[in-house]
């Protein structure tokens, strides 16, 4: 992979201050911050949302969102919460691994084809799936929509949890319809569909960079017809869709051959067992090797600066010794990131390493974000514009 990686770190995505000026793709103009500064003095901080990079990163995302109409993202940022305390979202992981055991669900809906591996051409993990028709109709049939839909939020939740892990602001995804009909948007499938695009839009705005949906069936752009009122401008931009018959590859614009699974027509030898989670009624762990080692390298760079204050603060002491009782070691706290990880390793003992290991973003310096260079034809990579 060439060049410094423009997704990643998120820190930046703030100015020298250490102040929020961009989210994904999106710079903000002196007008949306000045939008974004109005929409803060709104809203209630903190936003109660376990996996929210910042009260500042989720309302900037509604912002997005909603085009920066401030009333509705504001709107739009407080029902989210409310809704997430009503349907206990904080505790879906535990619930999921009662009710909906992943193994077992991800045996019907993909018949076992699906979970996270490498990086895109930005330095965004990729969640691969191929949806089964009929085993998304086995599983209406075994639970109903409401839980479906709730498992849905299990994923969602899940995508946001390894972005914030490894320090990225959006998850790209490539689902492959070979398993699917050309009317698979008229079944009941497609209006569990239906419902979890209009959830996404209304609770999780802005989580996704880039989704491709490959191998489209014989009917599908009809389909698909039905489908896209229920999205937004801006989602809509995100969905490049191809289909069997169709010349070219939009794929390999974005991801190298060796993070594309050989199941979806890459090189990366994948184990789907082990791209999953490890289930656990605390929450669902990641296992893909690939992931782990980015994240231990956050958790160096950390540990590094850590140790660096703290001689720093050794020197200070030495000149204000008659102070070092008020002084209490704020790194002896277990973080959130901490928790995680201890889960994380520990699950990724057993693992082999995959045979093609795919090639990581590079990067993660803390300049400030560019967008990318214009194509060949003037046109801006990853349209600028989600």
């Amino acid at each position: 992979m060439s060049g410094p990686c423009k997704a990643w770190p998120v820190k930046a995505r703030c100015d020298a201050g250490g102040k929020q000026v961009g989210s994904g793709p999106h710079v903000l103009t002196k007008e949306q911050l000045e939008q974004f500064e109005v929409a803060k003095r709104q809203c209630q901080y903190p936003l109660e949302d376990s996996m929210r990079m910042s009260d500042d990163d989720l309302l900037m995302r509604f912002l997005i969102g909603r085009d920066f109409k401030v009333d509705e993202a504001v709107a739009a940022a407080t029902n989210s919460i409310k809704w997430r305390k009503e349907n206990s979202v904080d505790e879906v992981f535990a619930w999921a691994h009662k009710r909906m055991p992943e193994g077992v669900i991800f045996k019907s809906h993909t018949r076992g084809l699906c979970g996270f591996y490498g990086f895109d051409m930005e330095g965004y993990p990729i969640w691969w799936e191929r949806p089964n028709q009929d085993g998304i109709n086995e599983l209406l049939k075994q639970y109903g929509k409401d839980e479906c839909l709730r498992w849905h939020v299990c994923v969602v939740e899940r995508c946001r949890e390894l972005a914030k892990l490894l320090r990225v602001d959006r998850v790209s995804m490539v689902l492959d319809l070979s398993d699917v009909t050309g009317s698979v948007l008229f079944s009941k499938a497609g209006g569990l569909l239906k419902a979890q695009a209009k959830q996404d839009q209304e609770v999780y705005p802005e989580c996704l960079r880039k989704m491709f949906l490959i191998n489209a069936p014989w009917g599908f752009s009809s389909a698909w017809s039905v489908l896209k009122p229920f999205l937004n401008a801006r989602t809509q931009e995100k969905i490049t869709i191809q289909s069997t018959r169709q010349d070219g590859d939009p794929l390999s614009q974005y991801v190298t051959k060796d993070n594309i699974p050989t199941d979806f027509g890459g090189t990366a030898v994948v184990d789907w067992d082990v791209t999953r989670m490890v289930p656990s009624a605390e929450r669902n762990i990641f296992r893909p090797k690939i992931y782990l080692d980015v994240i231990q390298r956050f958790r160096d760079e950390e540990e590094a600066a850590a140790k660096k204050q703290e001689k720093e603060n050794a020197v200070h002491h030495h000149h204000h010794h008659h102070h070092h009782h008020h002084h209490h070691h704020d790194h002896d706290e277990l973080t959130h990131t901490d928790v995680l990880f201890t889960c994380l390793t520990y699950a990724s003992d057993e693992e082999e390493e995959l045979s093609v290991p795919p090639t990581p973003p590079q990067g993660g310096t803390l300049e400030p974000i560019e967008a990318p260079p214009p194509q060949k034809d003037g046109s801006r990579c990853c349209c600028a514009v989600m």
